[in-house]
């Protein structure tokens, strides 16, 4: 159309191009700021993971490629977005004759979708699907695979020659009225698309689409496919085709992008930097200012930052333009609360990998007396932080900040002078800033940690995302287990086994007390949440006839962990052996339901199965931990999500491992040699080191210490195991039978070798 333009990557600093340049940001499920200075335009292709209307605002104008998305967010924030539809390129896609030599299904996808409903369908239905995409060969026949990759190029070839083609997508693309490109690639060329029905898809175009949901529908659609009348198919095929080029190419779509440029561009309509607010300076109850703390503009009240396990910090960002050099010093002042007993050199650490956290409460910052705050505390650790810091600015506005940067930087001024930290810092912060508007969709903390890191909700999308904690988990290493025989005789240890049993839900113990009958000497632990839970539970264990127990009612934090590892912290010296077990309902996910009877079974399938995991723990000294497998359904999980630099904040000390080199209980059922607990136990966490509770589904304390478990005892020398004492065949190729406890003890050896 006559205008010149450069495509730049996700993440990429984009540089001024000349005369009246706009930038077009086409996204998907990753969200990012608008560029001071320019006209910036959004258009929103997929359903977005991170909705932060404020950031929204920023952009001059926004495209969303769903009627149902726009309506509702005009609805919900009053947000005046204009739909604008997916679209395809024709040349690329050209419509050609539909040969279907095949005589199979085309399915294109990477395995890391293959936990997609539709891979689950196709893999029941039995059909002749041909996979195109990377890793198959551990999911399906050799001859099943077509190849790993198809150039663009050569998609359109591929399309024609088996012609009936299943575009699986997102479901959350479904539930939000988004639609796939490749539904509009394939009608492009004249292949025939299978896809389940999404909200509000396009009328003029669902006579050439056929919609199936579920296997028996697949099933049914494939035959009537073989049974198709050619010639009909093939003018449907070309009315679809003319539709597309018509109304779905880029060059008829991108129109209002181009038109929306060229109004901005006259108004001059440009996003804004950030502006400093005035500042009202605190006062101490006697009316003077005071220095050295927290304030925020609109209130005269100092914060209470104590729940946020810090007393008083101090932050200088300082600028030396025009070198573009800009550092940033973290100070420490007072003592962290809450975790007395780490040492200065870590609460410096602690402070650093915090202080994002505690911005999105302190827009505004007052620094003075430097000398006093810091005292005698040595800054220099924090250098693997944050660089020494040069000159102090008085008051710092971290949101204003960021935006300086992002135009210096689009000024030619170097990155490599922007200190890394720095930049990270104040990304951090301009999405923390945009996450507290009062119509912001996330309400909790799991939400506020993925977005303030800008990385995907999906867990099992983690692995794709380019720099997060290391390279996508290779499958074997989520999935493979040992599994024993059962063992007749009973293995004994001196004390009783501590059975440690969280009762959120009074209803579920029973189950567990009757799973747990099978272990020979055993003192249980009971918590729960409520007194009359207590009474409740009391009831329960005397109808059955137990005697040796105690029950403590805990504050409602850190779900099942706070309550095993700090409420009864006091009584792990009375035994070798725990297990540690909770009652599980889930909320959001009804493929959790039969979590509990996969973990139950592999950790108590039988009494022979008990007598033989307490004899591994009587006959090798250096098995620390043996956890369930993970269930099948959330394997994308088993890594450190959004979790490790919770983890680190909590052990500074610790060289935490990458994803894919460790393993944990996930679900924080598990049996445990007392001694490779120490490290948790020896913490002293307390319960403000806990977030409130409100259903969290990750980025919590909790989530960090279920990973911590298995970590923690690897780093003290101790084996960590997943284990199964079933015979079923979950996870079968990737489980190692052993006859002996030597067999495990030598296997164990050789794998540490």
């Amino acid at each position: 159309m006559g205008h010149s333009t450069k495509i730049w990557g996700y993440g990429a600093d984009i540089e001024r191009q000349g005369h009246d340049d706009v930038v077009l940001r086409i996204v998907g499920r990753f969200l990012e700021d608008p560029l001071p200075g320019f006209p910036n335009i959004l258009w929103v292709i997929s359903h977005p993971e991170m909705l932060l209307p404020n950031l929204i605002r920023g952009y001059q104008k926004v495209f969303v490629a769903s009627e149902w998305f726009c309506e509702r967010s005009a609805q919900t924030w009053n947000a005046d977005w204009t739909y604008l539809p997916q679209a395809t390129d024709p040349g690329i896609f050209p419509y050609g004759h539909q040969s279907d030599t095949s005589g199979r299904i085309s399915f294109v996808a990477n395995t890391q979708y293959r936990d997609r409903d539709y891979f689950r369908i196709t893999e029941s239905a039995q059909l002749p699907i041909s996979y195109v995409g990377r890793g198959w060969e551990k999911h399906v026949s050799t001859d099943a695979i077509e190849t790993d990759q198809i150039p663009n190029e050569l998609l359109s070839e591929h399309y024609n020659r088996h012609g009936f083609v299943i575009c699986d997508q997102f479901t959350s693309m479904k539930s939000c009225g988004f639609m796939s490109n490749r539904i509009l690639d394939v009608l492009s060329c004249g292949a025939h698309p299978v896809i389940k029905r999404p909200i509000d898809f396009p009328e003029e175009l669902t006579p050439f689409v056929t919609f199936a949901s579920n296997t028996s529908e697949l099933q049914n659609a494939w035959e009537n496919w073989k049974a198709r009348d050619i010639a009909l198919t093939a003018r449907n095929a070309q009315q679809a085709a003319d539709i597309v080029r018509q109304k779905y190419a880029f060059d008829v779509v991108v129109q209002p992008i181009v038109a929306a440029a060229e109004q901005a561009l006259l108004e001059g309509n440009i996003a804004a930097q950030m502006t400093l607010p005035e500042v009202t300076p605190a006062r101490t109850t006697s009316g003077e200012e005071t220095s050295r703390h927290f304030i925020v503009s609109d209130s005269d009240e100092i914060y209470d930052l104590n729940k946020k396990n810090a007393e008083f910090l101090a932050v200088d960002a300082q600028s030396t333009a025009p070198d573009g050099d800009y550092s940033l010093t973290v100070l420490l002042a007072g003592r962290l609360t809450g975790m007395p007993n780490i040492p200065e050199e870590h609460a410096l650490h602690i402070v650093a990998q915090r202080l994002s956290n505690l911005i999105r409460l302190i827009p505004v910052i007052e620094l003075s007396n430097v000398a006093t705050i810091v005292q005698d505390t040595d800054t220099t650790a924090l250098s693997e932080y944050f660089p020494d810091g040069t000159h102090l600015m008085p008051i710092t506005h971290l949101t204003a900040l960021y935006d300086q940067v992002r135009n210096d930087i689009l000024q030619g001024v170097p990155r490599q002078n922007v200190s890394k930290a720095l930049y990270r810092l104040l990304q951090y912060t301009r999405r923390v800033k945009a996450l507290d508007a009062p119509y912001s969709s996330f309400q909790n903390d799991f939400e506020f940690q993925v977005a303030k890191f800008n990385i995907p909700f999906a867990l099992h999308d983690l692995a794709a995302m380019p720099g997060l904690h290391g390279n996508p988990i290779e499958e074997e290493t989520t999935k493979s287990h040992y599994s024993l025989p059962g063992r007749k005789a009973p293995a004994r240890f001196k004390r009783p086994v501590g059975v440690f049993i969280h009762a959120f839900y009074v209803d579920e113990l029973e189950d567990l007390i009757g799973a747990t009958e099978r272990i020979q000497s055993k003192f249980y632990y009971i918590s729960t949440n409520e007194e009359s839970k207590c009474d409740e539970i009391r009831c329960l264990l005397d109808r059955l006839g137990i005697e040796n127990y105690e029950i403590r009612v805990t504050d409602n934090v850190g779900r099942d962990i706070f309550p095993k590892f700090v409420a009864f912290r006091d009584v792990y010296e009375n035994h070798d052996i725990v297990l540690h077990l909770h009652t599980k309902k889930s909320a959001h996910s009804k493929k959790s339901d039969g979590w509990m009877d996969h973990i139950l079974a592999d950790l108590l399938d039988n009494t022979e199965a008990v007598n033989r995991i307490v004899s591994l723990f009587a006959s090798i000294p250096e098995l620390g931990i043996i956890a369930p497998r993970p269930p099948s359904h959330l394997t994308g999980g088993y890594r450190w999500t959004v979790n490790k630099h919770i983890a680190s904040a909590i052990f500074p000390d610790l060289d935490l491992p990458d994803d894919g080199e460790f393993v944990f209980p996930m679900g924080s059922m598990f049996w445990a040699r007392t001694d490779a607990l120490r490290p948790i136990l020896d913490r002293q966490l307390t319960a403000e080191d806990f977030p409130k509770e409100a259903g969290q589904l990750d980025g919590t304390t909790a989530h960090a210490l279920e990973r911590l478990i298995g970590v923690c005892a690897s780093d003290a020398g101790y084996h960590v195991i997943k284990y199964t004492a079933t015979h079923d065949n979950k996870y079968r190729k990737f489980r190692t039978r052993l006859k002996t406890n030597k067999d495990l003890f030598e296997e164990l050896l050789a794998a540490n070798a």
